[in-house]
């Protein structure tokens, strides 16, 4: 059996102060079916830069030997952000 790896932003959620929580998903798939995932949290405050948290994610996600967020990921939650900060 063969095991890929994949990552995906599961969940944002927006809170009432403009904070954005992001639930990541570390997937496990075999024969593009899930067989297992563990999530991973991080919080975009209301001042906090998107692209630069997501590169510290994404450093730490690989220090974890796991996939990073993909830029279109990373796009999405920036648009979602401008949305809710505004």
């Amino acid at each position: 059996m063969v095991v890929e790896k994949s990552t995906i932003i599961d969940r944002i959620e927006i809170l009432r102060d403009g904070t954005v929580q992001n639930r990541i998903g570390l997937l496990r798939l075999s024969e593009d079916k899930e067989i297992g995932c563990a999530w991973h949290r991080t919080v975009v405050g209301p001042n906090t830069n998107v692209r630069a948290q997501m590169d510290e994610v994404n450093r730490h996600l690989f220090a974890m030997s796991e996939l990073p967020v993909t830029d279109d990921d990373v796009r999405h939650l920036e648009a979602i952000v401008g949305v809710a900060r505004t």
